[in-house]
């Protein structure tokens, strides 16, 4: 996912050891290492493509293995050799996990499979009886590239290499199933990619294995839409095993600031997913992170604060005067404060009230479970508040 980063700030001028009181808390996220990695900030561009029709009239054939349990799923991450933040993650709180997925793994344009296997986390997943999965996605360097998912999709050559390629890993590296994770897909992409995850879902079936897809959220179809066009909820819902509602970053570097995820917002998108989808294959995304905006610079100065640094910002704002706030209306904080350049700054962020409101709607919708994003990012009081409204 696209990376943003936590930098320094400050509250008050002459506040010195309150900047290393926040550095030493981790506010500082750098690039790949300490990012928050999230959805949307790239911008599509779009690019002639063709078409490949999927044969709407044939029906997925129900899959026997599915689960009936509630998921709960941790996405473990490692951005560099030194990064073991999400296997402290899961080491921490595996007994709240039900499922993670790991986000090492890439597609080329041919159809090849590119990264590694965190041996260590899969191996204690097993150990704690939780399902892992493969993530693929069509990144390139750091960012989700449009064409590497449109070269890979309107090859049915590539394809087939893809899909071979995804279960020889699976099935090699102790892997439950596959989570296909492409993002910033062209609009017109939009029945290869229905066509591909078919295709995934009939061989990853025969072999017994899962199938789980990943998606941007909406609230409407918007076919040709950026970002969200490619995404066919109703076919992607009959073929996949599970699909992976991307509820977060609904405000970021394209617009004002804003809530990660409001409530009206996660409601709205639930409500269409689950008129296309069956609920039971639906997971609702929870971010583990918020975003802290500099309204003085204006519009995409913003950066990442993670969950397990929010309290140590919120108690040095409370000591020099700043006091957080609830948006009833979103259902979600926020702080507002000044930084030691005179800098007028607002943070939205997550909490344990939030969590757990739209925890509630997860249980109101009946979905099948939620996902959270990303393991590493949170501490032992996120896992407490789902788990306990997931009761």
């Amino acid at each position: 996912m696209p990376v943003c980063m936590m930098n320094k700030t400050l509250l008050k001028k002459a506040l010195p050891v309150f900047l290393l009181a926040l550095c030493a808390v981790g506010l500082v996220l750098i690039l790949r290492e300490d990012t928050v990695p999230v959805v949307g900030e790239e911008t599509p561009h779009e690019h002639p493509v063709n078409d490949i029709p999927l044969q709407k009239e044939e029906v997925a054939p129900a899959f026997a293995n599915l689960t009936d349990h509630k998921w709960l799923l941790g996405y473990y991450t490692v951005y560099s050799p030194n990064d073991h933040k999400s296997m402290r993650s899961l080491s921490q709180y595996h007994s709240f996990m039900k499922e993670v997925s790991t986000l090492t793994f890439d597609v080329t344009a041919s159809g090849e499979v590119v990264g590694q296997t965190p041996l260590d986390g899969v191996s204690l997943a097993e150990a704690s009886h939780i399902d892992s999965f493969a993530a693929i996605s069509n990144q390139k360097g750091y960012a989700f590239d449009q064409e590497v998912a449109h070269q890979l999709l309107n090859d049915s050559q590539a394809r087939k290499r893809a899909v071979e390629n995804a279960l020889h890993l699976v099935t090699s590296q102790g892997y439950r199933g596959v989570n296909v994770d492409f993002e910033n897909m062209l609009p017109e992409d939009r029945e290869p990619y229905n066509q591909f995850i078919r295709e995934l879902s009939d061989a990853f079936h025969k072999a017994d294995r899962q199938v789980l897809v990943s998606v941007a959220a909406k609230t409407v179809d918007a076919p040709h839409s950026k970002w969200i066009g490619a995404f066919d909820y109703a076919t992607l819902g009959r073929w996949a095993d599970k699909v992976q509602l991307m509820t977060y970053d609904e405000h970021g570097t394209w617009g004002e600031p804003g809530p990660v995820a409001s409530y009206p917002w996660v409601r709205n998108v639930l409500t269409y997913a689950t008129s296309q989808i069956p609920a039971e294959k639906v997971l609702l995304g929870l971010p583990a992170y918020g975003y802290d905006w500099n309204l003085t610079a204006g519009k995409g100065h913003h950066k990442a604060v993670a969950w397990k640094s929010m309290p140590s910002l919120l108690q040095a704002a409370i000591k020099y005067g700043s006091n957080p706030a609830w948006d009833e209306e979103m259902r979600s904080p926020y702080l507002n404060y000044t930084a030691e350049d005179g800098a007028k700054h607002i943070v939205w962020y997550e909490n344990i009230d939030s969590i757990k409101a739209k925890v509630q709607l997860a249980k109101q919708y009946q979905v099948g479970g939620v996902a959270m994003w990303r393991m590493g990012l949170e501490d032992e009081s996120f896992w407490q508040a789902v788990e306990g409204e997931m009761k």
